[in-house]
């Protein structure tokens, strides 16, 4: 198995399961997907996937950034191919079925909001900084 493809599919996985760990299955399949895709980053971009997998606490700076300066990037691209995964694992379903939303979890969405459009705003510096 793809080493570098299996450590990208863990930690993009606990990011877009919000610390979940993904199931064994999900890496698995992600790896072929990736093996089959044939997505390969330019050098700039994998410098940065490597920062990422050392540093996975930029992941949703960076995502974020990279939806304002990149959408099409390689990065993003991953982590579509994996949450199309991860979303059809009985394992997972709890993080993709809707659910119901008390008022307080409104207003948590509301400040979510606020925060995503700050995480973008910074991680579009990053990335720029980083690129």
């Amino acid at each position: 198995m793809n080493q570098q493809h299996q450590s990208e599919a863990l930690v993009f996985g606990r990011y877009l399961l919000n610390g979940i760990e993904p199931v064994d299955s999900a890496v698995v399949l992600y790896v072929q997907a990736m093996e089959r895709l044939a997505i390969v980053p330019s050098s700039d971009e994998q410098r940065l996937l490597d920062r990422l997998l050392l540093h996975p606490m930029l992941l949703p700076l960076v995502d974020a950034g990279l939806a304002l300066a990149n959408p099409r990037s390689v990065i993003r691209r991953k982590l579509f191919v994996l949450s199309a995964i991860l979303e059809t694992q009985p394992a997972h379903a709890a993080v993709y079925l809707p659910y119901e939303h008390s008022p307080v979890q409104h207003l948590k969405a509301i400040f979510s909001a606020v925060f995503a459009g700050l995480r973008a705003a910074f991680g579009f510096i990053l990335v720029k900084l980083i690129a």
